[in-house]
Parts: C-alpha cells; sequence; structure tokens
C-alpha cells in the first residue's frame, strides 16, 4: 500500500509553515521534522491536544505550543 503525501500547516513560535509530509505521519514526525523536543511541547489541532502517536490530515491546521513549569 503506498501513501500518499499530505500537506498541513504549522504554527509554532508565532509563525505558520505549510509542509509536506508522508501520508501516516504522526504528530512526532512532525515534532521530529521541526527538530524540536516533544517534551517541552503540546501539539493541538482544532484547539485541542492530541497524543503524538495521532496520525496527522491532509489540510490541517496543528499548532505546536511550549509547556512552561515552574514554581
Amino acid at each position: 500500500m503506498s501513501l500518499s503525501e499530505i500537506k498541513i500547516t504549522a504554527k509554532w513560535k508565532g509563525q505558520s509553515t505549510d509542509m509536506s509530509l508522508p501520508g501516516g505521519s504522526t504528530a512526532q514526525d512532525l515534532i521530529v521534522k521541526l527538530g524540536v523536543s516533544l517534551s517541552t511541547k503540546i501539539v493541538m489541532r482544532g484547539g485541542m491536544p492530541i497524543p503524538s502517536d495521532e496520525k496527522l490530515n491532509d489540510n490541517d491546521e496543528i499548532w505546536v505550543v511550549e509547556t512552561v513549569s515552574g514554581g
């Protein structure tokens, strides 16, 4: 089975970037392509967090949000 390419819009660090990924790519694959660490990020679609193994869909708008902690 051949997976086609999907196109998404990734929004992070105040910028919006149109990207192409292989079909079947997950939120984790996006994080790797962006070159950032998932341990300090939340990936969101439609205003809701998604798990790192969630598959992305063609034309998704994905937000990568930096988490902040401290005390």
